[in-house]
């Protein structure tokens, strides 16, 4: 199992440089342990700025997909390149739809697709 750091276990434990810090543990530091950027940051020695650019690389920033979740929707993304011009203008609107209700992108759910014929 992966080493895990935390407030109460950083002064114990010598901390691997930042760069190798792996995807999963700056997750579990941002989200499991609630650490802010300025906290990770003070505890690799590193800037704030340094932290939030790596979060955004690895993906990690709040509303942020999971990487099996961007892995998805690149998939169906490319299928939709192939689709019947009416029913990629069907697709387009439940995009513009649920873009208009929220402040983050979100992919039409499997009901919406299935009742408009696309699944």
């Amino acid at each position: 199992m992966a080493e895990q750091w935390s407030r109460s276990t950083m002064q114990q434990r010598s901390l691997p440089p930042f760069d190798w810090l792996p995807r999963e543990e700056l997750r579990r530091l941002c989200w499991e342990e609630g650490l802010t950027d300025a906290e990770i940051a003070r505890m690799f020695g590193v800037s704030t700025n340094t932290v939030y650019h790596k979060r955004k690389r690895m993906n990690l920033l709040q509303g942020a997909l999971t990487a099996d979740q961007l892995a998805d929707m690149v998939r169906v993304a490319e299928q939709v390149k192939t689709l019947p011009w009416d029913t990629f203008l069907q697709v387009k609107e439940i995009v513009e739809r649920s873009h208009s209700h929220s402040s983050f992108p979100a992919a039409a759910s499997r009901q919406e697709i299935q009742g408009n014929g696309l699944a």
